[in-house]
């Protein structure tokens, strides 16, 4: 899928509202320089392009901050409790969630010492707090200030394995339905690698 006009929409609405030339962006453990003149947005760490999946978010994430910022609410919602997020839910939970609680329910080390372990996977660094049923919750640092929080549940002989994620409702308020679920998509992508 391409991103062109998403892009080509992005880079001029920002245009419109920046007051700088050169942003820094904290994007999923990465950090991305965005330029507008040469609409370019690099990572750090690689000193590669951002792919567009990435370059949507940043430059969403830029827009909704100089637009508004961002302001938490102290209240955690599921994808399902965004407007539409009821009618996307079905794909949703099939491209994200079902994914990531099999991944979980394969990898997560049950004779972790104590209640507390680190997780590990390619460049995300999470706490993860192990329960007393196999369950694991770890927040995810996605923005600057904005974490996506993910619960676990194992499996046993009754009942399948399950995930949600979590995030702060006012989220919603720099961020559409269609960018939340893209960005909750690239989160558990994250962990899943």
């Amino acid at each position: 899928m391409s991103y062109e006009i998403s892009l080509k929409m992005a880079w001029d609405e920002l245009a419109t509202l920046a007051t700088e030339s050169e942003y820094s962006v904290d994007f999923l453990a990465d950090g991305y320089v965005v330029r507008l003149d040469g609409k370019s947005i690099i990572s750090e760490a690689s000193g590669y392009a951002a792919d567009e999946v990435a370059a949507v978010l940043v430059l969403h994430y830029l827009i909704g901050i100089l637009k508004c910022g961002f302001h938490p609410r102290g209240e955690w919602i599921s994808f399902k409790e965004l407007r539409g997020g009821n009618v996307f839910w079905p794909a949703f939970s099939k491209s994200t969630i079902e994914p990531l609680a099999a991944y979980l329910q394969q990898n997560i080390q049950q004779n972790l010492p104590g209640s507390a372990a680190i997780i590990e996977t390619h460049d995300i660094r999470r706490v993860a707090k192990l329960m007393q049923d196999g369950s694991v919750a770890m927040d995810v640092a996605a923005f600057p200030d904005i974490f996506v929080r993910v619960i676990f549940w194992k499996g046993d002989d009754e009942l399948p394995c399950d995930a949600t994620m979590f995030f702060d409702r006012g989220l919603a308020e720099i961020y559409g339905t269609e960018d939340i679920a893209v960005l909750l998509m690239r989160v558990a992508e994250k962990i899943i690698r």
